[in-house]
């Protein structure tokens, strides 16, 4: 009889649900089990999304309660003039945003030596000039909104719009330019860059006047966009939705004709610099506006759309549901595969359907959480939810929910394991039982799960012990697993393609490296694989093997390196397609021996967003072939001198993706060749192909002495002569027509199918034998 690991991995073959069936209870099980993880992660996503869509009704209450204070004579004084303090408060923000940009013309060219000013970095852009700017336009609508209404007369415009430019503009410039003046004479000697403060100064004025009259149509439509009873609070909707927009609106033009003025003492690089805050006010911008259309314009729209056309809403839902099914099942398969210029219509047509249909349901979810939060607003506040107009219902009671629905939201994620609820846990469960569970000997499975604990042990614990013999220590297998540090959004621009880097688990250390910036070298990252979670309850001893071994095969995930899709991360971050991990960065000690993340939420934001990197405290682990699928760039790193690889990806067409994906990889990361000819694989001429081919990997150019050797195994059926397969692995393909390589997303294997893969595998290896026992001999030789 054959070992009995072997009869227990067939016993296990079909191992999410080992018991066939729709009404086994390992199908109910994983089922019940999928729809639990998903409903949590979606109640923590969805309390977000809530929240998120009531904020605009909170901004619009502000002011609209500062009007009723000033309407009914309530004292403090300053509550009657909610206008003109919104004004004040638009022009002391708008003063700060704009210091923080004169400070930063000093660090545009930063000096040779030293490094630039904490004023000068990212986070600090955003929170001294694009945050303040953004909240100047959104208090200047506000206030101006009344104020060219009645204040200033429509007829008056044109006298009042330009000198309001040079008070506005050239007089918060003013400032600035003396606090720059000041900071280079004391702080910052060494950074003397940029135009000379009178030139910005004097440019300043002319340009606010000249940019000024922009206020004129601005004004007409802000004076427009309030109803003639300004008690009303619907009446700021439309001031607080197009207004601020509109306003930064403004604000670029005069940024771009203050540019134009200065002429050639403004050079290339401010003119970027420029150029990039610009771009970063748009995006500012353009949430606002979907924001605050989503929450009151788009719950009308829908009304119109089903009463005024007769749409029928149950049909609607039926055509969103299968446009959902359809990109969540077909989305990765091989009619909506890579298109090129010359794929028939028919796969065009599907490829484009797939990519659409993320943004189909994003769009759909947004709507109906959209008429969600419309109803829940209306039932806080007493009233009633109608189709047919504005529901601007805002009060206290709105904010309170905001904000309680936020704190539910973030408690929630505090609770649920982000690792623990996910797919991932299910996949990796059921993978320890088939595969772990063979080699453990008198298994004792819970009788009524039948998993057991003995299964996974530390990864840790397979380290080589330090006082082993040597004879012993040669015997004893290193595994290391092959992962992908998903980095989505990273410093590095070159990983905008990969949007990963190759992250490798070891019993005696886990991490990965990356390039220095300007210099040839890398910078390690690795940490004690024991000290992996080692604070937590359950981890005391590091990383597991079962989990490390899910992590690598973690290939539906939403970050998932070069096939990661911003649109599809968030379909399957709310579906809990999850199959990837969070791990504390080997870079930062602490959260290493943390292991995972207490609180989840913003982890849970960047799967949602497809933004994930190697800067964060924790790190998204998914599937080694998201970065390299044959598992040989460490090897390749490590310049080991024989590597037998085994490419059992899915590829019917014999194109080796994989292969000439790793051999790029080498090249451009170690500067190492791989030569290697994949052709003798392929059946021609009536012949039949290899097993395997033999190639060499050059580790140092002109130097054969260092050469390693690579020994590439492909499944293939020989069905002639010399040597031919057996006679039932070939009839096998008779009755499955995709044999040998059938898709990848099918892990429900019956006993013909894991018995001809097993087969097919050990006559590759007898194969190569030889080849493999010449080099291995060579090598020690």
């Amino acid at each position: 009889a054959e070992p009995p690991e072997v009869r227990f991995l067939r016993n296990y073959s079909n191992y999410l649900t080992p018991q066939k069936g729709i009404l086994s209870a390992d199908f109910w099980a994983f089922a019940a089990s999928y729809l639990r993880n998903t409903l949590l992660n979606q109640a923590i996503l969805l309390l977000f999304l809530l929240s998120l869509l009531l904020v605009p009704r909170v901004i619009v209450w502000l002011p609209q309660l500062f009007e009723a204070a000033e309407n009914a004579g309530v004292r403090p004084l300053w509550l009657q003039y909610s206008q003109e303090m919104a004004l004040v408060l638009g022009l002391a923000l708008g003063l700060i945003a704009v210091i923080a940009i004169g400070l930063n013309l000093c660090w545009v060219n930063p000096p040779k030596e030293g490094k630039p000013c904490w004023i000068a970095q990212p986070w600090a852009i955003h929170l001294l000039v694009l945050i303040p700017l953004f909240l100047t336009a959104a208090l200047f609508s506000y206030a101006l909104s009344e104020i060219f209404q009645w204040d200033v007369l429509q007829t008056h415009l044109l006298i009042w719009a330009p000198c309001l430019g040079v008070a506005v503009y050239g007089g918060l410039w003013l400032p600035a330019c003396i606090i720059r003046k000041f900071a280079q004479w004391t702080l910052w000697r060494r950074c003397v860059g940029g135009p000379s403060g009178w030139i910005i100064a004097v440019t300043s004025f002319l340009t606010g006047g000249l940019s000024g009259f922009l206020f004129v149509p601005y004004a007409s439509v802000l004076a427009g966009a309030r109803t003639p009873d300004l008690h009303l609070p619907w009446g700021l909707w439309p001031v607080l939705t197009f207004g601020p927009p509109a306003f930064v609106g403004i604000m670029l033009v005069a940024g771009a004709l203050h540019i134009g003025l200065m002429g050639r003492r403004f050079g290339d690089a401010y003119r970027e610099w420029w150029a990039r805050l610009g771009g970063w006010l748009l995006i500012y911008a353009a949430c606002w506006l979907l924001l605050f259309l989503m929450v009151i314009y788009v719950p009308v729209g829908l009304g119109l759309a089903l009463e005024h056309y007769k749409v029928r809403s149950f049909g609607t839902v039926l055509v969103w549901i299968a446009s959902t099914a359809y990109g969540v099942f077909f989305g990765k398969s091989p009619l909506t595969g890579a298109l090129s210029p010359d794929s028939s219509l028919k796969k065009q047509f599907a490829g484009w359907a797939a990519r659409l249909t993320p943004y189909i349901f994003i769009a759909g979810l947004l709507a109906g959480l959209s008429v969600l939060a419309s109803n829940l607003a209306a039932f806080l506040t007493g009233q009633d939810f109608l189709w047919d107009q504005p529901n601007d219902f805002v009060g206290w009671q709105i904010t309170a929910a905001c904000l309680l629905l936020a704190i539910a939201g973030v408690a929630l994620s505090w609770r649920v394991d982000i690792n623990a609820f996910s797919t991932h846990m299910l996949y990796r469960n059921r993978l320890v039982t088939c595969y772990l569970g063979a080699s453990v000997p008198k298994r004792h499975a819970q009788p009524f799960t039948g998993f057991s604990a003995e299964d996974n042990v530390p990864l840790a614990n397979l380290q080589i012990p330090v006082n082993e013999p040597v004879v012993a220590a040669h015997g004893r297998p290193i595994p290391l697993l092959n992962a992908s540090l998903n980095v989505a959004r990273g410093k590095e621009l070159a990983l905008q393609t990969r949007k990963a880097r190759s992250f490798v688990l070891s019993p005696a250390c886990s991490g990965y490296a990356r390039p220095i910036q300007t210099s040839s070298e890398w910078q390690s990252a690795f940490a004690e694989t024991a000290q992996a979670g080692s604070k937590k309850q359950g981890t005391e001893n590091g990383i597991t093997l079962g989990t490390a071994v899910a992590i690598s095969g973690a290939a539906a995930s939403p970050n998932m390196g070069f096939h990661s899709s911003r649109a599809l991360a968030f379909l399957m971050t709310l579906f809990d397609v999850r199959l990837g991990w969070w791990l504390g960065n080997p870079r930062k000690d602490q959260k290493w021996k943390k292991g995972s993340p207490d609180l989840g939420f913003s982890c849970l934001l960047q799967e949602l967003f497809g933004a994930a990197s190697d800067d964060s405290g924790y790190v998204y682990l998914s599937d080694g072939g998201h970065f390299e699928n044959l598992a040989i760039y460490e090897l390749v790193r490590r310049r080991c001198k024989l590597i037998v690889a085994g490419d059992a990806s899915c590829d019917p067409g014999y194109g080796f993706g994989d292969l000439h994906n790793a051999m790029e990889r080498c090249r451009m990361d170690f500067g190492v060749e791989i030569e290697l000819d994949a052709s003798a694989l392929k059946s021609r001429d009536n012949q039949p192909g290899e097993h395997f081919v033999v190639g060499k990997i050059h580790y140092t150019p002109g130097d054969k002495r260092d050469d390693g050797t690579l020994i590439y195994l492909k499944p293939v059926l020989r069905d002639g002569a010399p040597n031919p397969d057996p006679a039932d692995l070939l009839g096998y393909r008779t009755t499955n027509k995709c044999f040998p390589h059938d898709t990848t997303a099918n892990q429900w294997f019956d006993e013909n199918h894991f018995e001809n893969y097993r087969n097919l595998g050990y006559v590759t290896g007898l194969a190569a034998a030889k080849d493999i026992r010449e080099e291995v001999d060579r090598v020690l030789g």
